[in-house]
């Protein structure tokens, strides 16, 4: 009877899978940010204006926004636009570098602000994408190692001397555990020892008792402690 000790696997794919998701939904934010802008610079003008107003307002959170209106001069004709970005750095009367549509003066982008819309979702969209992916297939290249080593036949049975808490490691608010176990060889005269992957049982009820333990003839490389083996309870 098999029971449900391990810790993670699941839940390391799930948190992953989400992670990687949106890494790649911010990567190719990006990517549509920067086609919608490279096609707006196609009839558009590149020109300098003036920060006319920032105001500052804030919704219902609480949270802090800006509206900022730029003042132009276009064809001999003054124009006062939105646009829709905002750094700490601006303020009123401070020139600025805008992109003016020459179909529609008053469609107006700010070049700093559509650099880094990009620059953003892309940089942030790789982090997550690189973290999410890396979690992602942590379990399937444990899997992949555990199946290899089980797949060499050879094991031996040792005997569980204790294990510890793995305080650095957390789910659900609940720190799991690692089982520690040693087997002498007899023929050698040389005690090898072995520690378990995460899980959740408590090994010291366990300590003297023998656990399956998958790895090579001459104890090196890896090696995987069947902690199921051991019929262990929750």
């Amino acid at each position: 009877m098999r029971s449900n000790v391990k810790v993670g696997g699941i839940v390391e794919k799930v948190c992953g899978g989400v992670f990687l998701a949106v890494g790649i939904g911010m990567i190719i934010g990006a990517i549509a940010a920067a086609m919608f802008g490279q096609k707006f610079k196609e009839t558009a003008r590149e020109i300098q204006g003036v920060i006319a107003e920032i105001d500052k307002w804030y919704d219902d959170d609480g949270e802090s926004h800006y509206d900022v209106w730029v003042t132009y001069e276009m064809e001999g004709r003054e124009y006062t636009e939105e646009i829709s970005f905002y750094s700490s750095g601006m303020y009123e009367g401070k020139p600025i570098d805008i992109l003016v549509d020459m179909n529609y003066p008053t469609r107006i982008r700010s070049v700093d602000g559509s650099i880094f819309l990009v620059a953003i979702l892309g940089g942030m969209g790789l982090i997550f994408a690189v973290a999410g992916g890396t979690v992602f297939a942590i379990p399937i290249l444990r899997n992949a190692k555990i199946k290899k080593v089980k797949e060499g036949g050879y094991y031996v049975y040792a005997q569980v001397t204790g294990g510890f808490v793995c305080n650095n490691y957390t789910v659900n608010n609940r720190h799991p555990y690692k089982m520690e176990c040693k087997y002498e060889d007899v023929f050698s005269g040389i005690t090898h020892m072995f520690t378990s992957e995460h899980i959740w049982v408590d090994p010291q009820p366990y300590v003297g008792r023998e656990v399956k333990v998958y790895c090579n003839r001459d104890f090196n490389g890896d090696y995987y402690v069947d902690v199921d083996s051991l019929h262990m309870c929750m």
